[in-house]
Formats: C-alpha cells, structure tokens, sequence
C-alpha cells in the first residue's frame, strides 16, 4: 500500500487525546461500540506496525503492554484488539531464542533446555501438596511466568458486598409474607425477590444476574408473577436463573422475581446470588451466602 499517505493520515493523531464529543456522548458511543482508549491505541499500533513506524510502534506497545498486564479491567473487544496488535508487533519485531530455566514445585525439580525455538513451556500439578513454585531463568531474555490456581469454591462464608450496584434477596411465602430462608417446611411454595439498584449518577448497561438456588428447591413457572425494570432476556434452568437487564438507570432499581418450591428435606447451601456489568465487573455486587433447612 501508499505507506506515505498512510503517514500523512496518521501523523496528527493520538488515541490519549480529549475526543470532541462531550463526556456523556462519549460514553453513548463507547457503550454502543464497545470502545476505549485502549482499544483505539490497539488500532493505532496495527497501523504504525504496517508502515514501518518502529518508534512509535515501540510506544504503543509498551503502553498496551502495561495495560495487558495490570489488574484493570478490559472487555472482550479491548482486550481481543489488544492481544491482535501486540502479536502483530511481536511477529514482526520480536526475536524467540531458546527456553532455558530450571523450576520446583511441588516436591519437584524440572530443567528445561529446550534445542528449538520453542517459546511457550506447560506444567500442571493435580492436587499439589504446596502452593510454591520457584524459577531460576537462564535465558537469554525475560522470562514470563504465568501460574493458574483453579478450583471449585464450596460457595460457603461469602460477605455480602457491593460496588455500584446494590443487591437485596428477599423471601415471601404463598400469602406475600415476608419468610426467613433458613427453615422451610417441605413442600412449601415460596417467591424469590431479588432487588438490583444503580447507586451511581450515571446509567450502567448490559446487567447480568445470576441467582443459582439451593439444591432443595425446584423452581417453578413464574404464572403471571411479574419482574420489573428494563429485563431483555432470562434463562431459567434447573439450579439457576440468568437475568439480562440492558441498562439501570441513576438511582433506579430492577426486581427479578421467581417462584420455587421447597421439594427435598434437608440442610442445604443458599448461593451467593451475583450480579456486575458485563464489559465492567467493577460495577458488581451479591448477597451472602446462606444455609437452608428444608424439613
């Protein structure tokens, strides 16, 4: 292609620099778009990469590098246009050599010293007895190291908590009398009210909710019980239900409500009922977990 004009266009601007819009029209857009400031140095970085702007690529990757690798949260088409333009810029400038370090975990001791250009190395441990692991790197470079811990969570002992959004579990029985969810009688038929409200000034969009139920309950066909607020979409499966709220305006409040039976005797766990912002999950709260005795 005309590297030149693509020079001459790109060489007034900056993805950092104050847009024209107002704040709230910036948020409108970035909301329907999904954008940011990240993303648009992403783009940016893809563009410099093919002309050959080794300078300003260098820059850009650092700042998007930096961005990759904080605790800040990303949504899916930051990160995705993010991860795409680092590649790019690696691919063309980057230089593998051969992995070389030694490493301990878990009673064991590994050294790696690998002949090719192999630039990406895996270990797993199922169940270790420690949660150390330790790196000496003999490599000619850095070294990054990635470790994943994963597991299932009992669900048992979560705080309520809330971070912009603030949620309430309430519990009725069949004569909309306020219940304690810790003892039922069996075969009780009860409603779920599960208030979801915007703290903030300004709208929060794209709200899912996820209110799993304990293992005792059956949930039933909702019969003309209404949930209010902007509600586009919910999926009712046989633990949980999911909710899609597209936006909650300042100040205002959504209700989900559900009908469920309480079907099998015994002590059971009442999840943590959850809600955040899909491309945000600072913007999130949840209930606390709690037990139930069906008897």
């Amino acid at each position: 292609g005309r590297v030149d004009i693509g020079k001459k266009l790109t060489e007034t601007l900056n993805a950092g620099e104050k847009s024209t819009l107002t704040d709230r029209e910036l948020q409108i857009q970035r909301v329907i778009t999904y954008g940011s400031t990240e993303r648009e140095f992403a783009i940016q970085l893809l563009a410099t990469s093919a002309m050959g702007m080794d300078i300003e690529s260098m820059k850009l990757a650092d700042i998007i590098s930096k961005g990759l690798t904080s605790n800040d949260w990303m949504s899916t088409q930051t990160t995705a246009w993010s991860m795409m333009s680092i590649g790019t810029f690696v691919t063309k400038n980057g230089q593998a050599t051969n992995l070389n370090f030694s490493c301990e975990g878990n009673g064991e001791s590994i050294n790696i010293n690998s002949k090719t250009k192999r630039t990406i190395w895996r270990k797993q441990w199922n169940n270790p007895k420690t949660n150390e692991v330790s790196v000496n790197n003999k490599t000619k470079g850095p070294l990054h190291i990635r470790v994943v811990s994963s597991g299932i969570s009992s669900g048992k002992g979560i705080k309520a908590a809330h971070n912009v959004l603030e949620i309430k579990a309430t519990y009725f029985d069949s004569k909309n009398n306020i219940i304690d969810i810790s003892q039922i009688k069996q075969g009780a038929d009860l409603t779920s009210e599960i208030d979801i409200k915007n703290t903030t000034s300004e709208p929060i969009y794209n709200i899912m909710l996820t209110n799993p139920v304990a293992s005792g309950f059956e949930i039933r066909p909702n019969g003309g019980l209404n949930s209010t607020g902007d509600i586009e979409y919910e999926d009712v499966r046989d633990d949980r239900i999911d909710t899609f709220i597209a936006v909650l305006h300042p100040g205002k409040t959504a209700t989900v409500r559900a009908r469920l039976n309480a079907t099998y005797g015994g002590i059971y766990l009442v999840p943590s009922v959850r809600c955040a912002a899909m491309y945000d999950d600072k913007q999130a709260g949840n209930t606390e977990s709690k037990s139930v005795h069906i008897n």
